[in-house]
Protein backbone atom coordinates (compact mmCIF):
# COMPACT_ATOMS: atom_id res chain seq x y z
CA UNK A 1 0.00 0.00 0.00
CA UNK A 2 2.59 2.40 0.00
CA UNK A 3 2.03 5.77 -1.94
CA UNK A 4 -1.68 5.09 -1.91
CA UNK A 5 -3.66 6.90 -0.29
CA UNK A 6 -7.10 5.26 0.77
CA UNK A 7 -9.92 5.59 -1.32
CA UNK A 8 -14.25 5.95 -0.43
CA UNK A 9 -15.50 2.71 1.18
CA UNK A 10 -15.04 0.36 3.75
CA UNK A 11 -12.43 -2.47 3.93
CA UNK A 12 -14.63 -5.84 5.69
CA UNK A 13 -13.13 -7.97 7.65
CA UNK A 14 -15.36 -10.98 8.19
CA UNK A 15 -15.46 -14.96 8.44
CA UNK A 16 -16.99 -14.98 4.89
CA UNK A 17 -16.93 -18.50 4.55
CA UNK A 18 -17.87 -19.62 7.61
CA UNK A 19 -21.06 -21.37 8.93
CA UNK A 20 -21.63 -19.31 11.55
CA UNK A 21 -23.70 -16.20 13.02
CA UNK A 22 -20.46 -13.62 13.47
CA UNK A 23 -19.70 -15.16 9.71
CA UNK A 24 -23.73 -14.23 8.40
CA UNK A 25 -23.29 -10.86 10.33
CA UNK A 26 -20.22 -10.28 8.18
CA UNK A 27 -21.96 -11.27 4.91
CA UNK A 28 -25.31 -9.15 5.94
CA UNK A 29 -22.54 -5.63 6.26
CA UNK A 30 -21.14 -6.46 3.05
CA UNK A 31 -24.55 -7.06 0.97
CA UNK A 32 -25.90 -3.81 2.98
CA UNK A 33 -22.78 -1.68 1.90
CA UNK A 34 -22.91 -3.12 -1.33
CA UNK A 35 -26.54 -2.34 -1.80
CA UNK A 36 -26.12 1.29 -0.76
CA UNK A 37 -23.51 1.91 -3.28
CA UNK A 38 -20.44 1.90 -1.15
CA UNK A 39 -17.29 0.54 -2.77
CA UNK A 40 -15.71 -3.01 -0.72
CA UNK A 41 -12.79 -4.20 -0.09
CA UNK A 42 -13.13 -7.78 1.79
CA UNK A 43 -10.54 -9.87 3.71
CA UNK A 44 -11.58 -13.33 4.32
CA UNK A 45 -10.60 -14.17 8.17
CA UNK A 46 -12.54 -17.65 8.02
CA UNK A 47 -9.04 -19.40 8.30
CA UNK A 48 -9.27 -18.36 12.52
CA UNK A 49 -12.80 -19.58 13.30
CA UNK A 50 -13.31 -23.08 14.40
CA UNK A 51 -16.89 -23.65 12.59
CA UNK A 52 -17.41 -24.77 8.88
CA UNK A 53 -15.90 -22.66 6.34
CA UNK A 54 -18.61 -23.57 3.06
CA UNK A 55 -20.58 -20.88 2.83
CA UNK A 56 -20.51 -19.09 -0.52
CA UNK A 57 -22.40 -16.40 -0.93
CA UNK A 58 -19.70 -13.69 -0.62
CA UNK A 59 -16.77 -14.10 -2.56
CA UNK A 60 -13.81 -13.21 -0.72
CA UNK A 61 -10.95 -13.46 -2.85
CA UNK A 62 -7.37 -12.00 -1.55
CA UNK A 63 -7.99 -8.43 -1.51
CA UNK A 64 -6.03 -5.61 0.09
CA UNK A 65 -7.30 -2.69 2.89
CA UNK A 66 -7.61 0.06 0.48
CA UNK A 67 -10.49 1.69 1.89
CA UNK A 68 -10.58 4.46 4.43
CA UNK A 69 -12.52 3.14 6.70
CA UNK A 70 -12.30 -0.46 8.28
CA UNK A 71 -15.39 -2.67 9.55
CA UNK A 72 -14.29 -5.14 11.21
CA UNK A 73 -16.68 -8.30 11.84
CA UNK A 74 -14.98 -10.22 14.95
CA UNK A 75 -16.36 -10.28 18.15
CA UNK A 76 -14.79 -9.21 20.95
CA UNK A 77 -13.03 -12.74 22.32
CA UNK A 78 -11.27 -12.70 18.98
CA UNK A 79 -10.04 -9.18 18.42
CA UNK A 80 -6.79 -10.23 20.41
CA UNK A 81 -6.21 -12.76 17.15
CA UNK A 82 -7.13 -10.47 14.14
CA UNK A 83 -4.87 -7.71 16.04
CA UNK A 84 -1.72 -10.47 15.81
CA UNK A 85 -2.57 -11.58 11.86
CA UNK A 86 -3.59 -8.15 11.11
CA UNK A 87 0.22 -6.48 12.79
CA UNK A 88 1.99 -9.22 10.75
CA UNK A 89 -0.37 -9.13 7.22
CA UNK A 90 -0.21 -5.51 7.16
CA UNK A 91 1.41 -2.98 10.56
CA UNK A 92 -0.57 0.12 8.71
CA UNK A 93 -4.18 -1.64 7.87
CA UNK A 94 -5.58 0.07 11.00
CA UNK A 95 -3.42 3.01 11.15
CA UNK A 96 -5.22 6.48 9.87
CA UNK A 97 -7.94 4.53 8.92
CA UNK A 98 -11.75 4.71 10.94
CA UNK A 99 -12.13 1.80 12.53
CA UNK A 100 -15.38 -0.13 13.74
CA UNK A 101 -15.70 -3.12 15.62
CA UNK A 102 -19.01 -4.96 15.14
CA UNK A 103 -19.78 -7.66 17.73
CA UNK A 104 -22.21 -10.07 19.11
CA UNK A 105 -23.01 -10.72 21.70
CA UNK A 106 -25.37 -12.64 24.14
CA UNK A 107 -25.27 -12.13 28.11
CA UNK A 108 -26.77 -8.91 30.15
CA UNK A 109 -23.22 -7.89 31.21
CA UNK A 110 -19.78 -7.48 28.84
CA UNK A 111 -17.04 -9.34 30.51
CA UNK A 112 -14.59 -7.00 31.81
CA UNK A 113 -11.03 -9.17 30.67
CA UNK A 114 -12.48 -8.14 27.09
CA UNK A 115 -11.53 -4.51 27.61
CA UNK A 116 -8.60 -4.32 25.60
CA UNK A 117 -10.58 -5.40 22.72
CA UNK A 118 -12.42 -2.13 22.36
CA UNK A 119 -8.67 -0.34 22.16
CA UNK A 120 -8.37 -0.48 17.88
CA UNK A 121 -11.43 0.97 17.45
CA UNK A 122 -13.54 4.29 16.77
CA UNK A 123 -16.63 2.75 17.57
CA UNK A 124 -18.74 -0.39 17.86
CA UNK A 125 -21.81 -1.65 15.75
CA UNK A 126 -23.79 -3.99 17.89
CA UNK A 127 -27.06 -5.88 16.53
CA UNK A 128 -29.56 -5.38 19.03
CA UNK A 129 -30.21 -2.75 21.92
CA UNK A 130 -29.81 -5.57 24.04
CA UNK A 131 -25.70 -6.29 23.09
CA UNK A 132 -25.61 -2.15 23.04
CA UNK A 133 -27.21 -2.67 26.87
CA UNK A 134 -24.34 -4.46 27.56
CA UNK A 135 -21.41 -3.55 25.86
CA UNK A 136 -22.17 0.41 25.94
CA UNK A 137 -21.36 0.36 29.73
CA UNK A 138 -18.15 -1.15 29.29
CA UNK A 139 -17.24 0.83 26.07
CA UNK A 140 -15.01 4.02 25.95
CA UNK A 141 -15.86 4.59 22.38
CA UNK A 142 -19.64 4.91 21.47
CA UNK A 143 -21.63 1.64 20.45
CA UNK A 144 -24.50 2.32 17.88
CA UNK A 145 -27.38 -0.34 16.79
CA UNK A 146 -26.98 -1.44 13.54
CA UNK A 147 -29.42 -4.09 13.20
CA UNK A 148 -28.77 -7.23 11.23
CA UNK A 149 -29.09 -7.07 7.42
CA UNK A 150 -32.16 -9.31 6.13
CA UNK A 151 -31.63 -10.40 2.41
CA UNK A 152 -35.51 -10.66 1.66
CA UNK A 153 -34.38 -12.24 -1.76
CA UNK A 154 -32.38 -15.06 -0.11
CA UNK A 155 -35.84 -16.15 1.61
CA UNK A 156 -37.88 -19.29 -0.02
CA UNK A 157 -41.03 -16.82 0.23
CA UNK A 158 -42.95 -13.92 -0.77
CA UNK A 159 -40.64 -11.10 -1.08
CA UNK A 160 -43.33 -8.73 1.09
CA UNK A 161 -43.44 -11.08 4.02
CA UNK A 162 -41.31 -12.18 6.65
CA UNK A 163 -40.41 -15.95 7.90
CA UNK A 164 -42.94 -15.24 10.70
CA UNK A 165 -45.67 -13.43 8.29
CA UNK A 166 -45.61 -9.92 8.57
CA UNK A 167 -45.60 -7.40 6.20
CA UNK A 168 -42.22 -5.58 5.65
CA UNK A 169 -42.39 -4.24 1.84
CA UNK A 170 -40.00 -6.00 0.13
CA UNK A 171 -35.66 -5.87 -0.04
CA UNK A 172 -36.25 -2.38 -0.48
CA UNK A 173 -37.30 -1.36 3.21
CA UNK A 174 -34.70 -3.45 5.19
CA UNK A 175 -32.13 -1.12 3.07
CA UNK A 176 -33.78 1.75 3.57
CA UNK A 177 -33.34 1.29 7.04
CA UNK A 178 -30.20 0.06 6.71
CA UNK A 179 -28.60 2.81 4.39
CA UNK A 180 -30.50 5.22 6.96
CA UNK A 181 -28.18 3.44 10.04
CA UNK A 182 -24.77 3.99 7.92
CA UNK A 183 -25.90 8.24 7.66
CA UNK A 184 -26.48 8.27 11.27
CA UNK A 185 -23.55 6.77 12.25
CA UNK A 186 -21.64 9.71 14.15
CA UNK A 187 -19.95 12.84 11.73
CA UNK A 188 -16.39 11.45 11.68
CA UNK A 189 -17.54 7.90 10.38
CA UNK A 190 -19.31 9.35 7.66
CA UNK A 191 -16.94 11.97 6.53
CA UNK A 192 -14.67 8.44 6.22
CA UNK A 193 -17.22 6.73 4.19
CA UNK A 194 -16.89 10.04 1.54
Amino acid sequence: REGREPQRGVNVVGYFRTESGVGEAGRGQVTALREAGIPTSLIDFSDFAPSRSGDTTVDPSADTGRHRTNLICVNADQVPVFMSHASHADPEFLRDRYNIGSWGWEMPEFPDRWQSSFAPFDEIWVGTQFIASAVAPKSPVPVVVIPPVVDLDALDQRPDELPLGGPIGGRQSVLHLRREHLEAINHEAQLALE
